[in-house]
């Protein structure tokens, strides 16, 4: 049709107050990666959602700062193809930045 309608909604399984969930997406067939980069003290996050049946999605994981820094804002950019996704963190590495990659 013409129309779009809302089907479903995501958030984050431990999302809070001003986390910045949504910031960064990154979609590759039925997955979706979101980034919240100001989730747990400016450390962030990026969370994993699946496409369950005809239009209902479900977190499947949560994926954090390789290195375990504080203050990265990891997930300020998020990419996803395939089995393969890439979120940085634009303030680790001293603020110079870091992209960190992950397989399933």
């Amino acid at each position: 049709g013409a129309t779009w309608k809302q089907v479903d909604e995501l958030t984050a399984s431990d999302g809070g107050a001003n986390d910045c969930f949504g910031w960064a997406v990154g979609v590759s067939g039925k997955t979706v990666l979101v980034g919240a980069e100001q989730t747990n003290a400016k450390s962030g996050a990026a969370y994993v959602f699946k496409l369950k049946g005809g239009s209902k999605w479900s977190q499947q994981s949560e994926l954090t700062d390789g290195d375990g820094g504080t203050a990265n804002e990891f997930g300020y950019s998020a990419y996803l193809s395939g089995a393969t996704a890439i979120v940085s963190a634009d303030q680790a590495s001293a603020g110079a930045g870091t992209a960190f990659i992950y397989k399933l």
